[in-house]
Parts: structure tokens; sequence; C-alpha cells
């Protein structure tokens, strides 16, 4: 069974067992009919490119405006769309472009592609916020265990957003000074960003994408109770949401391995790779981790538009996404009007005064943890 068909069945233990044949050979000579033609043979493959379809025509939907839509002014691509364009190009690189996306998509198909560990922290503290009866002490015992963790931790308490009138050396007296929602958030974004958001050649971009992770999350999480959805589950959700993006730029260093390849492909284009299918992947990578049917449903779609019957995490999850990327894009000094309006064509209702509220708290959460790092 393929990944783009697999990925959000129910896993069994037996799903993601490599094959015993090895990676197939991939021929020095790469046109785009060889390319298009063994990779339309799986309906399910052709599904991606309808959902790319979809994303490139949000004119059609009635919860996204014109000003969204310009302050987003994404482009998506579909790998067939990222083809055509290489083979219009005259470039000594277009022969290894088109070979990285084969190797990408095969590694895919084939399931051998490595997949991320969930950090232990970040998987006791993603089970214990569900324990309503969970107190200080248990969440203080899985920080203790990690004093990477526990550094940083007294490292935000003793930052400005948290700062009291003198530094807390006592890790106690630092979880008390955040509270549990502050802190289950922050071990989270540590314990995630220390062991999945690295890489050594595309730090740039893994940054970027790290920052636009953590922005979306916190703005999932003040969100999340407007429209019945558990804060920390909008948080998990929105701070995963691109790690399939992740897992393509760490391919990157199989790829080269495999052909014997010097130097590294140029970000720009990984990125556009990534961008292709990263919502499936990262969907795939989250159904592994045996996160809820709604929370991989979420992720798998979370550049497409809700339809009136989509899920609420779906919705929150969406325009998480979108409001991070035009306030990083912004530096933050958006036209908040054009956000509220966003907000409530998707049933978030809030005046002027509670947005710049919750901005300002969602800015300085971002900034205190970024500061950390």
């Amino acid at each position: 069974m393929g990944f783009f068909s697999f990925f959000f069945k129910k896993k069994d233990n037996s799903a993601l067992e490599k094959k015993d044949n090895s990676t197939k050979s991939i021929s020095d000579k790469i046109n785009k009919d060889n390319f298009l033609e063994k990779n339309s043979n799986d309906n399910e493959k052709n599904s991606n490119y309808k959902i790319l379809n979809s994303i490139n025509s949000f004119q059609n939907t009635t919860n996204i405006d014109d000003n969204i839509l310009k302050e987003i002014n994404y482009k998506w691509e579909s790998t067939e769309e990222i083809i055509d364009s290489i083979i219009s190009e005259t470039t000594s690189n277009n022969q290894n472009d088109v070979k990285l996306i084969e190797y990408i998509v095969n590694l895919i198909d084939s399931e051998k592609i490595e997949l991320p560990i969930l950090p232990v922290v970040a998987t006791k503290i993603i089970a214990l916020s569900y324990n309503t009866k969970a107190d200080f002490n248990e969440y203080q015992q899985i920080i203790q265990s990690d004093p990477v963790i526990a550094l940083k931790v007294l490292k935000l308490a003793n930052s400005p957003y948290y700062k009291g009138l003198k530094d807390v050396t006592v890790l106690s007296v630092a979880i008390s000074r955040i509270g549990l929602d502050g802190l289950r958030e922050l071990v989270l974004a540590i314990s995630i960003k220390s062991k999945i958001f690295q890489h050594t050649f595309y730090k740039e971009a893994i940054s970027n994408i790290w920052k636009h992770s953590l922005l979306s999350s916190l703005i999932a999480s003040r969100f999340a109770n407007y429209i019945n959805i558990q804060p920390t589950e909008g948080y998990t959700t929105a701070l995963l949401h691109d790690v399939g993006q992740i897992v393509v730029y760490h391919s990157v260093q199989e790829y080269r391995k495999f052909y014997k390849i010097s130097g590294w492909p140029d970000s720009t284009f990984v990125g556009r790779v990534s961008a292709s299918i990263h919502m499936k992947l990262s969907a795939f990578i989250l159904n592994n981790w045996n996160f809820s049917i709604l929370q991989i449903d979420a992720v798998r779609v979370h550049h497409i538009p809700p339809a009136p019957l989509s899920s609420n995490l779906q919705k929150l999850i969406f325009l998480s996404v979108q409001i991070a990327y035009i306030l990083l894009k912004n530096s933050f000094d958006s036209d908040n009007s054009i956000l509220i309006n966003f907000l409530e064509k998707n049933g978030i209702n809030l005046s002027e005064e509670e947005f710049n509220k919750i901005l300002l708290k969602i800015r300085g959460e971002f900034e205190s943890i970024e500061s950390i790092f």
C-alpha cells in the first residue's frame, strides 16, 4: 500500500516495516513523460494533485476574502507543476532537480523515508495534558528528567515577559510563574524543536519553518476556546502541522549519499518540493505517532479553506496557519481589521479591543520563547 493511500488508515505494526527490495535505481536520463507516467498509475497519488488544485481556487470560497488573499499570496505547486517548470528551463541543474523529486517520491511511496520519533518528554506532556487532575508536581518530575528543558524553563521564567521582581533559580517557582498552560506549551516547543526542527545545512529554512509553526501553535491555543477546542489539542496540532517539510529537508542527505553528490541542492528548490507534498506527509507522520483522526485530518488539509461541515479543529488550524504567515510576513504590523474579519468569517467573533489584547499576549509569548533558543 502506497503512502498516499495509507496515511489516513489506522497504523498496524507491519505497515512501516522496510520492504525487502532495495530502493529502485533511478536512471540518469530522466524525462518528464517517464516520470509522470510512473506517478499517474496510482489514483491516490492523483488525489494529491486534486488537493493542490483546490488550494489554488481560494476565490471560490466564502470564508476568505480578497484582502487575505493579497496578504497570503501563496503559490502551491504539485510535483507535476515543478517538473513542468524544470523542463521549460535550460540549466545545468534541472536534471538533478528532477532526480531529487523522483528520489523523494520513491522514498515516500516505498515507505522507506525516515520518520522522526516524537520526543519522550513531548509524549509525556501530551498525555499528562489530558489528565484534568494532573498537578505541578507531575509536570515538574517530567521536566527535571531533562536538564536542558529545565534550564530553558528557568530562562523563560526570567525573560522580560514573565520576569517578576527578582530572578528565579528554583524550578518549582519558575513553573508557578509561567503557569501550567504556558509550561505545557513551552516544554512541547523545547522538546520538539531540539529533537526535530534541526538541520546541519538548511538552518535558515528550518528556522523559518519553526517560527511559523511556533506562532501558529500559539495562535491556535489562544483561539481554541472560541470554537470549543481544547487549547493543548490546538497547540500541539499546529506546532506539528509542517513536520513533513522537515522530513523532506532531511531526506536530501540520503539523496546525496545515493547519488554520491558532494554539494547540497538549492534550499529554495527543496522548499518547493517539500511544499508540494508536506500536508499529506505531515498527516502520515502524525498517524505514525498515534494522534487522533481529527488532528491528522486537520494537518492533512491545513492550507485548504474548510468546508461548512469541516471539524472545528480543521477550521482552527487553517486560521492559525494563515494568520501566522501574515503576522510574520509583516513583522506583526498587519491591518488587524483584516484579520478580525477573517476570524469572523470563520466563526470567531471578536471586538478590536479583544483581538488586540490576545495578539499582544501571543506576540509576548512568541518573542519570549524564541529568545531562549
